[in-house]
């Protein structure tokens, strides 16, 4: 079951890293064709109003959208602040100038709508994904077909993941969207189950389950280590790898347990835990995923799901004696109405037997009692021809009979008259 339910959990995940790859490549694709382009404003303009069109057609796997330009380093394109619908996009644009920041609401074409709703002071991108850099994508430049990922890092509050072409053309997806549609999986399980994704570059959990967790640093600038994060599966996870794979930190220990893995040619393994005095099966499962290896792990209560078959088994069990006990209801009552109606029929040729066909015989409905079965009513129509017939037999037999006595007694009479 929980070998089940992780599968498809990271077939999702997974299928929403391809869909960015294909995202990213599609806006790379329209940049090399010079369907996109910032050479004129009027073209930079239409670029920038296309990409919202992208982004609104795949608003569930992504919440922005922007393009690099290099060597300036500047950035541009869309932004939805949070998962909610009601709230409208903004315009994200950089000065090439002064590398200011500036985020606008925008009308219903796209277009910004001054003043811009805040600034501030940035940088320039190019560095920030040069190895090395920030954004610690190790971007190489001078590779034209050049594609990968970012590693997780923290911006405006948030774990980002951005997938990358040379073009330059960055769809970054939050690690949000990846906790929430783990939420949404959890929540659709009938188990009590809770699933998190831990980044194995940084040893930190990056993605759950469970909504209320925080993964940031309480200045919003750093992603928590596993050890801090407070959570009871968090906890757990830190004390499985401490005691399983000692190292001096979290993402030691799980550096230690992916080579493990990978020296026994294993891609998931299962470990009984005790959380919060009930038994949980673990699943830790290494895959790799938007560019880098992570750990997937699943905990599934196991007391639950042994407690819901034995009640299931139980149920079941109570629905087969019901039916078991219908049948030889059904059975019993089968068998006395075939008993009854035999006992009839065997009855009624007794008393033909014994020359009652009153008792037997209607004269204007014919058999007395006839069987509601249709084979037993054939036999008794039979009888009543046959009980027919040899009733008028024997009624014509005993008419001959009493004229033949009646002849023979006239003719008595005549001879003695004759003597007298």
């Amino acid at each position: 079951m929980e070998d089940l339910v992780s599968d498809q959990i990271f077939g999702i995940i997974n299928d929403a890293a391809s869909s960015l790859q294909e995202l990213t490549a599609l806006q790379a694709t329209y940049f090399r064709q010079n369907k996109w382009s910032q050479s004129t404003p009027d073209r930079a303009t239409s670029t920038l109003t296309s990409m919202l069109t992208i982004l609104d057609r795949n608003r569930k796997q992504t919440s922005d959208i922007y393009y690099y330009t290099y060597p300036s380093g500047t950035m541009f394109g869309y932004v939805y602040p949070d998962d909610d619908v009601t709230r409208p996009v903004q315009m994200v644009t950089q000065d090439s100038k002064t590398l200011a920041m500036s985020f606008w609401m925008c009308d219903p074409t796209g277009l910004p709508i001054a003043p811009p709703v805040f600034s501030f002071p940035g940088t320039n991108i190019t560095e920030a994904l040069l190895p090395g850099g920030s954004f610690k994508a190790n971007i190489d430049y001078s590779n034209k077909t050049w594609s990968g990922f970012t590693s997780i890092f923290v911006a405006s509050g948030q774990l980002l993941k951005s997938s990358l072409q040379i073009a330059v053309n960055p769809v970054t997806k939050t690690m949000g969207f990846v906790s929430g549609r783990l939420s949404k999986i959890a929540n659709a399980i009938p188990y009590p189950l809770f699933a998190g994704f831990l980044d194995v570059n940084s040893g930190s959990l990056v993605a759950s389950s469970d909504p209320s967790i925080t993964f940031l640093t309480s200045d919003g600038l750093g992603i928590l280590p596993l050890t801090a994060v407070n959570n009871s599966f968090a906890q757990d996870l830190s004390i499985y790898f401490l005691s399983s794979y000692p190292a001096n930190n979290s993402q030691s220990q799980m550096v230690k347990f992916v080579a493990t893995m990978d020296q026994a040619k294993r891609v998931k393994m299962y470990v009984d835990r005790n959380v919060n005095g009930e038994n949980w099966m673990l699943e830790l499962k290494v895959m790799s995923l938007l560019g880098q290896r992570f750990i997937f792990a699943v905990y599934m209560n196991v007391d639950f799901v042994e407690s819901d078959i034995k009640t299931s088994g139980q149920r079941t069990g109570f629905m087969m004696l019901g039916i078991i006990l219908a049948f030889l209801l059904l059975g019993g009552l089968f068998s006395w109405t075939i008993a009854s109606q035999l006992g009839l029929v065997a009855k009624q040729i007794d008393l033909l037997k014994q020359l009652k066909f009153s008792e037997v015989l209607d004269r204007e409905d014919g058999v007395k009692g006839r069987s509601f079965i249709f084979e037993l009513a054939d036999l008794q129509q039979a009888f009543f021809e046959m009980a027919t017939a040899f009733a008028q037999s024997l009624k014509a037999s005993m008419s001959v009979r009493g004229v033949t006595q009646s002849s023979q007694a006239a003719k008595k009479s005549d001879v003695a008259s004759s003597v007298v």
